[in-house]
C-alpha cells in the first residue's frame, strides 16, 4: 500500500545540469528495488539516481537530476514510485522546479 506517498518536493533551478543530492520522499510500503520516475511536467523530465529504500519500507533518498529545457517557468511533476511486481503510487504534482529569480 503507498497511498500515503508524501514528496512535495521544491526546487530552485540552476542553469545546465542540476543534481540535488539526499533527497527524501516519505509513504509507506516501500520496497528495496523500487524506481522514481518523474512525469506530467513540461520539457525535460527530471531523473532519478541512486535510489535507496529504507529497512522499514517508509522512506526513499535519492538524487534528482534536472536539464535546462525552454524558457524559465515553474514546472510540476508527478512523482511516481514503482515497486517490483508493479505496485505503485502517485503523488501528483509532488515535484515542483521553479527558475531562480534574479
Amino acid at each position: 500500500d503507498m497511498s500515503s506517498l508524501r514528496a512535495w518536493l521544491t526546487y530552485e533551478l540552476v542553469s545546465g545540469t542540476t543534481t540535488y543530492e539526499g533527497v527524501v520522499i516519505s509513504g509507506t510500503g516501500f520496497v528495496v528495488g523500487a524506481t522514481v520516475t518523474f512525469s506530467g511536467g513540461s520539457g525535460p523530465a527530471p531523473l532519478a539516481q541512486g535510489v535507496v529504500v529504507s529497512g522499514d519500507g517508509t522512506t526513499i533518498t535519492l538524487d534528482i537530476v534536472t536539464k535546462d529545457g525552454g524558457p524559465p517557468r515553474v514546472r510540476y511533476w508527478d512523482v511516481t514510485v514503482t515497486n517490483p511486481g508493479g505496485a505503485s503510487g502517485t503523488l501528483s504534482d509532488g515535484l515542483t522546479i521553479q527558475p531562480i529569480q534574479p
